[in-house]
């Protein structure tokens, strides 16, 4: 993990989701841009374009739980998105916030 000085919040959203309006703070986070993996774009795009962000496909994003070991894929997209927040619409089934700054990450369940 690399000295991380602005932290960086990642939006889990599973790809089942249909109403946005229940991740309390996911509007008002200025999401900069969603990631998906190949099975969620359909709903990625939906997000993305409710949101007025681009989307991007990623075919190494995990599938998480709240109990999972943020993988090293996530600190790449942290220190990319450094002070920023971003949404990764994929395909699990629990919405999740994750903070990642100097003392690492911290994982909570939104549902």
């Amino acid at each position: 993990m690399s000295d991380l000085q602005c932290p960086a919040r990642m939006w889990v959203v599973p790809a089942a989701a249909t109403d946005l309006d229940r991740f309390e703070g996911l509007r008002s986070a200025k999401v900069s841009l969603v990631y998906s993996d190949a099975r969620s774009l359909a709903r990625a795009v939906e997000v993305a374009d409710d949101l007025g962000v681009p989307v991007e496909i990623r075919l190494d994003l995990p599938r998480l739980g709240v109990a999972d070991p943020v993988p090293e894929v996530l600190d790449d997209l942290a220190d990319l998105h450094r002070g920023e927040a971003v949404a990764l619409v994929l395909d699990v089934a629990t919405a999740l916030v994750l903070d990642r700054d100097t003392a690492g990450w911290s994982v909570r369940a939104l549902d």
